[in-house]
């Protein structure tokens, strides 16, 4: 063995008195008694320390100068400096930086004169410093940190003023309370514990205005960037009961069975994943009569086995309130801030609340679709701690940006806003080169861009037609005949994967095909239980079943691609030739026999107005067949890169069951 070698071993098996280390000809070392040369005893580094920026190492013993540093030299043999802070002839105290991580550690003392001394090993682990010092004009202050050490430059905010966390992972905020919670945009790289379903990100306000109150906060790390997010739109959890939609065993028995069971499939890959609903939780109307509120309808949530975020819906207020501030009240009590932000990877995500909500105190006078004055500049300070406009920016919100678009004759889009300061809204996004909104409300799946650089997903409904089609036929038919259901986004960095999840289906199952030649509705055959000769039942059945109710011998396949983008392809083909498509914006027909027939059949109602009655949809396709008995293949290739393919075998039968 080289000398210079054994010179090392000594080195790692010396015991842990100081020795001294001094540079030798031929590159080699040879350690010096420290007892014989410099003066140094009785050292004493204790085998672990509790440690944090302001909390010191101190090592004892004699014979310490003012020139002495030491080091700490990890056992990768990364060298780390400290700090020193006070030395006299018996002590040495040093501070460590915030870069440090806990583990084991060599100490090293070095003098002016080059000569180096080993002091011994040490386990150093941080722990939280939580003496958040008062600061005038501050009412809340507090900590943010990860296994005992703060995390600096974390945003912290109370819904108006927004700071963010110092080297120490300390904040402090001059908060009049008035939103009555303080909260923490989630920095990636890290996650937390759930509280109540909805990961641990806020705290309430307790304290007077006038009154300092300290709230801190605790992470645990998450490697990587990747992570699949699964958003949920209007569960409508009401407790109606089996004599009605029967809404909370639809809700428990079938849709978390699935959606826990697309969440497991993600984990046993080892991805993270993550959840948020976008509203509707819950539904006004029934918080007093069935005794089944917001935080009921939140402990309902926490059964979906992942943290998740929650999005206020309009029907998540108080009817019993007369402001939008107090009919809010349960919520930020129950759930947590009406609007906050969060973080995963590469992703910066907002959640807001889009609605001003009036009420008499007994009836619901106005749901404006609007971002009031003060959530919207508290959205341009908390974007503004955004560095990397490049990155993925994703707005959460329930009521639409865009209300239901319908078709232009050759077939473009043709969107409307309808928030009251959309520009002001989009004004904030603009510097931002990859905005998603996510939204809901509508129980309708499409799919808007806007400009270059945002794309609206309104993603349907958990509930479908609020858990009616489920009670009345089993096949959960939202009112574009999209299967009620969930969005999923696979994020990849700053890409994504998204598909649209059925409940009870998989995730293959992206469209329906009708051979128009077998749907017909006859009142003979859907009316059973009405006189079919009564001009008001013919009226009410003429007006949901649209152009369906004659005989149609065209040849003509309808196709319902549930959330389809129109920068997607369809193709069709015929023995191997294919066909032109035209896409429309028309009625879903297994809806209107699902739902609408079936609630004229029973009561003859009148469904002009009605929020549950079919939506014309702009995501049905016509194609012409030859003959009416050919075999046509269908194929949709998304925008992401996957391929949805469907052999029809014609004549195809209609039914209620159908796929």
């Amino acid at each position: 063995m080289r000398k210079s070698m054994k010179c090392v071993l000594a080195l790692l098996l010396a015991l842990p008195m100081a020795t001294a280390i001094t540079a030798c000809r031929e590159n080699e070392e040879v350690f010096v008694s420290a007892m014989e040369s410099t003066g140094l005893s009785d050292i004493h580094m204790l085998t672990k320390y509790g440690v944090n920026t302001r909390r010191p190492i101190a090592v004892r013993g004699h014979g310490f100068r003012e020139s002495d540093r030491i080091t700490l030299v990890a056992d990768n043999s990364v060298e780390i400096p400290t700090i020193t802070s006070a030395v006299d002839e018996n002590s040495i105290t040093v501070s460590v930086p915030a870069s440090l991580q806990g583990g084991r550690y060599l100490g090293r003392l070095e003098r002016a004169d080059g000569r180096i001394f080993k002091l011994g090993h040490t386990n150093l682990y941080w722990v939280l410093d939580t003496d958040v010092p008062d600061r005038e004009g501050m009412t809340v202050k507090g900590t943010v940190s990860c296994d005992g050490k703060g995390i600096p430059g974390v945003t912290v905010s109370d819904g108006i003023e927004v700071t963010q966390t110092d080297e120490n992972g300390f904040y402090w905020l001059p908060s009049q309370k008035k939103n009555e919670v303080v909260f923490v945009s989630l920095p990636s790289g890290y996650c937390t514990a759930d509280k109540s379903g909805m990961p641990d990100i806020w705290r309430p306000l307790a304290k007077s205005p006038a009154d300092v109150e300290q709230h801190d906060f605790s992470f645990n790390r998450l490697e990587g960037d990747d992570h699949v997010l699964v958003v949920l739109a209007d569960p409508h959890l009401a407790n109606r009961g089996a004599g009605s939609s029967d809404d909370m065993n639809q809700f428990r028995n079938k849709f978390v069975p699935d959606v826990n069971a697309t969440i497991a499939r993600y984990r046993a890959e080892g991805k993270h994943v993550f959840g948020i609903t976008l509203g509707d939780l819950s539904w006004d109307t029934y918080w007093y009569q069935n005794n089944y509120k917001i935080a009921d309808a939140a402990k309902d949530m926490a059964l979906i086995n992942t943290p998740t975020f929650h999005c206020m819906g309009n029907h998540d207020n108080d009817i019993k309130a007369t402001t939008d501030f107090d009919a809010a009240a349960p919520w930020r009590k129950a759930v947590g801030p009406t609007y906050y932000s969060f973080n995963i990877g590469r992703v910066h995500y907002v959640v807001l609340d889009d609605i001003e909500y009036l009420s008499d105190g007994t009836n619901k006078l106005a749901e404006n679709a609007t971002i009031d004055p003060v959530q919207m500049e508290w959205l341009r300070r908390d974007l503004a701690t955004v560095t990397d406009k490049e990155a993925p920016l994703v707005i959460c919100m329930h009521i639409p940006l865009h209300g239901h678009p319908g078709r232009s004759e050759s077939g473009e889009l043709l969107p409307k806003t309808q928030l009251t300061n959309a520009d002001e809204f989009l004004a904030a996004l603009a510097p931002f080169k990859k905005v998603r909104l996510l939204t809901g409300h509508t129980h309708v799946n499409y799919n808007i861009p806007v400009g270059s650089n945002i794309i609206e997903h309104n993603i349907a409904a958990v509930c479908a037609t609020w858990w009616w089609t489920g009670k009345y036929y089993n096949n959960h038919i939202c009112r574009d005949g999209s299967i009620g259901g969930y969005n999923v986004f696979e994020w990849t960095g700053t890409d994504y994967n998204r598909y649209y999840k059925g409940m009870g289906k998989d995730r293959s199952y992206q469209f329906r095909a009708y051979d128009r030649n077998n749907i017909w509705f006859k009142p003979a055959d859907w009316l059973p239980n009405q006189d079919a000769s009564d001009p008001a039942v013919l009226a009410n059945f003429n007006y949901v079943t649209q152009d369906y109710a004659r005989e149609h011998k065209g040849d003509e396949v309808i196709i319902d691609i549930f959330s389809w983008e129109d920068s997607w392809k369809l193709e069709v083909t015929e023995n191997g030739k294919t066909l032109p498509w035209q896409v429309t914006n028309w009625f879903e027909p297994l809806h209107i026999a699902s739902y609408d027939l079936f609630r004229v059949n029973k009561n003859n109602e009148n469904l002009a107005g009605s929020a549950g009655k079919t939506a014309a949809t702009s995501h049905l396709f016509r194609v012409v067949a030859s003959s009416p008995t050919s075999t046509l293949h269908i194929k949709v290739t998304d925008s992401y890169g996957n391929v949805y393919e469907q052999t029809m075998t014609r004549p195809k039968p209609f039914s209620l069951t159908m796929d």
